[in-house]
C-alpha cells in the first residue's frame, strides 16, 4: 500500500492520455465486450463535455470534476470530485462529493481506498472541511473503502428502489488518521 500510496495520482484527462485510454478500454473489452464509453473515438467529445462539468456547464451548476486514477502510466480508474454539490438537489442526496470507479483488473489491491484519500485531499484543497459520499447499501467494497478514510454513516435512503447510504468525512481528521494508520502498519 506504501508503494501504491507514493506512485498513484489523480490526473485531469488530457488528449496526451490517448494511449493510455487504449489499454484501458482494450482491457474492459476483454472483460466486458460490450463496453462502449469513453474511447480514442470518442475522447475528444469526453473532454470538452468534462471541461464543461468543471465549470457547472451541464451538471445543474455542480462543479464536477473529472479525473483518471494513474498508477505507473497506466489507467487505474476514473473518480469526480464535486465542490458544491449542494446546489442540486440531486447531487446533494445521492452524489455527495466524491465518486470513483476502480477498473475490474485493479480492483481488490487498495486502489479504491487510496483513490478516495486523494479525492478527500483534494476535497480539502478546495476549502471543502466534511465531504459527502455514498454508496448501495449491497456494495460492501465500496463501504469497506469509505470506512477505510473513516467515513461515519449519516443515514440510509430509498434512491430508485435501492437504499443509498450516506456517509460524511471530516477530511482534515480523515487524512490524519489515515497516515498514521498506514505509518502504523509500516513499521510493524
Amino acid at each position: 500500500m506504501k508503494t501504491k500510496l507514493k506512485t498513484t495520482y489523480l490526473k485531469y484527462p488530457s488528449f496526451e492520455d490517448v494511449n493510455m485510454l487504449d489499454e484501458y478500454v482494450e482491457e474492459y473489452k476483454k472483460m466486458f465486450p460490450n463496453y462502449h464509453a469513453v474511447s480514442r473515438e470518442n475522447y475528444k467529445e469526453h473532454l470538452r463535455v468534462w471541461e464543461e462539468h468543471r465549470k457547472g456547464i451541464g451538471t445543474n451548476g455542480v462543479f464536477n470534476n473529472f479525473c483518471w486514477i494513474i498508477d505507473n502510466n497506466k489507467i487505474i480508474g476514473l473518480c469526480t470530485f464535486n465542490i458544491n454539490p449542494e446546489v442540486d438537489e440531486k447531487f446533494r442526496m445521492y452524489g455527495g462529493h466524491i465518486s470513483y470507479s476502480i477498473h475490474p483488473k485493479y480492483r481488490n489491491q487498495g486502489y479504491g481506498t487510496i483513490a478516495c484519500h486523494l479525492l478527500i485531499k483534494k476535497c480539502l484543497e478546495f476549502g471543502i472541511e466534511e465531504v459527502m459520499i455514498t454508496c448501495y447499501d449491497w456494495n460492501s467494497p465500496s463501504k469497506k473503502v469509505i470506512e477505510n478514510n473513516f467515513g461515519i454513516l449519516k443515514d440510509k435512503i430509498e434512491n430508485k428502489n435501492e437504499i443509498n447510504c450516506r456517509y460524511l468525512i471530516n477530511t482534515k481528521q480523515s487524512i490524519k488518521k489515515f497516515e498514521e494508520k498506514l505509518l502504523k502498519k509500516l513499521w510493524k
